[in-house]
C-alpha cells in the first residue's frame, strides 16, 4: 500500500522530527561534559559507535536520495561530533 502525497510528506515531517529528538542526547551529554568537567560516567567507545552508525546512515542517505535520513543524519552527525570532542577534550585538560 503506497501513501499518498499528504500522508507521505507528514509522515517524513513526523520522522524528521523523530529522529531530531532522537539525536538530542548528544546534546544533553555534550551539556553536562562541559558544565561538570568530568566525561568519566560516559562511554566514548559507545559515543564513537553511534557515531559511526550515523555516518553510515548519512551515506545510506546520500546514496539513496532519502532526504529524510540525510536531514536527520547531518544534525546527529554535528551533535555527536561535538558530543565526542567535548569528551576527548575534558579527558586532555
Amino acid at each position: 500500500m503506497e501513501l499518498n502525497n499528504v500522508a507521505m510528506r507528514y509522515f517524513e515531517r513526523y520522522m524528521s522530527a523523530i529522529g531530531i529528538i532522537g539525536h538530542s542526547i548528544f546534546i544533553f551529554q555534550t551539556y553536562k561534559v562541559l558544565q561538570t568537567h568530568s566525561s568519566e560516567d560516559i562511554s566514548l567507545l559507545g559515543f564513537t559507535m553511534a557515531f559511526i552508525s550515523i555516518c553510515s546512515w548519512l551515506f545510506y542517505g546520500l546514496v539513496t536520495h532519502d532526504k529524510v535520513l540525510v536531514r536527520v543524519n547531518i544534525f546527529g552527525f554535528a551533535v555527536a561530533l561535538v558530543c565526542i570532542l567535548s569528551i576527548i577534550f575534558v579527558r586532555l585538560y
